[in-house]
């Protein structure tokens, strides 16, 4: 029998910024942080959690199976299921989506699901062939397997000015739009929003309680004045960007079975799924593609959701997306 698959728990850490707080951690040691947190809030029995999978990218020179180590670092009984996922930026969305099926299928009652990434400690990478040249070429993990479109092979900054030319942004859409991003952050953060969602952590005596990466002070005229990252006479620039980070972020999964039993209070429960593909060269506009097939799928309209979140890579995408789907500043 299917059951309803819930989430019971949630925690991350704040965020880093590129060499910033974490500049000493690898993703593992920022999966244990986030993970520890969530354990800490005492939700469920520790070896109640049957199964863990974790989101990550960079993993270059960090050992074999980084949710199995995050698993048992963090406390977790050795009998714990453990999954890395790699897909990208949609990494963690598709652990999530692992897990649901895992569920669903009574191969799991518990679950942990999160993504961690430091993209700081990326390794260089020098191939074996050429480590007695006299000038080894070292290659730069961040790039190649992080933010380097490997089919047209340019950086994604290009699919974001991709975008841009194909669906009209203007360089002042981008600007407005990473302001206002910015912005809505700083009022959330100043607001408390984000106090039940992530623990401070604490390293070499010094406590992070907020994320780094946001910039209270963007203005238009600070962006404006910005200029073009990849391209000459492009729009994209690293204001209007979303910035290198660290971090991590972990939720706890229980069917319903386990939401009854252990009287557990659920958060939110996971409804319908779609995810689709396009044309790398323009990748940021995919998830237009993918909420059109979730509307189509359900017969429902973008007005009847009341919170829409889209991965920010790059405003020119993100405000595309926003725009071609009528969803609203204030959702």
């Amino acid at each position: 029998m299917l059951q309803d698959v819930y989430i019971v728990g949630m925690n991350r850490i704040p965020f880093g910024k590129y060499r910033g707080f974490y500049k000493d951690e690898n993703a593992v040691d920022l999966g244990v942080l986030a993970l520890k947190g969530l354990l800490k809030k005492n939700i469920v029995a520790q070896d109640k959690i049957d199964n863990i999978l974790i989101g990550n990218v960079l993993s270059a020179g960090l050992g074999q199976n980084v949710a199995r180590q995050i698993a048992l670092k963090s406390g977790l009984p050795e009998s714990v299921v453990a999954t890395s996922v790699d897909d990208v930026c949609g990494s963690s969305l598709k652990a999530l989506r692992l897990a649901q099926g895992q569920m669903l299928l009574g191969d799991s009652e518990i679950a942990v699901v999160g993504g961690a990434e430091s993209m700081t400690n990326a390794p260089l990478l020098l191939n074996k062939s050429n480590k007695h040249d006299e000038n080894p070429v070292y290659r730069d993990s961040l790039m190649i397997d992080g933010i380097w479109d490997a089919y047209s092979e340019k950086p994604m900054g290009i699919t974001a000015e991709n975008v841009a030319d194909k669906y009209q942004v203007t360089r002042q859409d981008m600007d407005e739009f990473a302001r206002d991003s910015h912005a809505k952050a700083y009022a959330a953060q100043e607001n408390n929003w984000f106090e039940e969602e992530y623990t401070p952590v604490k390293l070499n005596e010094k406590v992070l309680d907020h994320d780094e990466t946001i910039r209270p002070d963007t203005s238009l005229d600070a962006l404006g004045q910005l200029k073009p990252v990849f391209k000459e006479n492009g729009r994209v620039t690293a204001g209007n960007s979303s910035p290198l980070t660290d971090g991590a972020s972990m939720v706890l999964l229980a069917n319903q079975q386990k939401l009854d039993d252990l009287d557990l209070t659920p958060l939110a429960y996971l409804g319908a799924y779609a995810e689709i593909g396009c044309d790398p060269a323009y990748m940021g506009y995919v998830p237009y593609f993918a909420i059109e097939k979730l509307l189509k799928e359900t017969n429902s309209t973008i007005d009847d959701y009341d919170l829409v979140e889209i991965n920010e890579a790059f405003a020119a995408q993100a405000y595309a997306v926003a725009r071609d789907l009528d969803i609203p500043k204030e959702n």
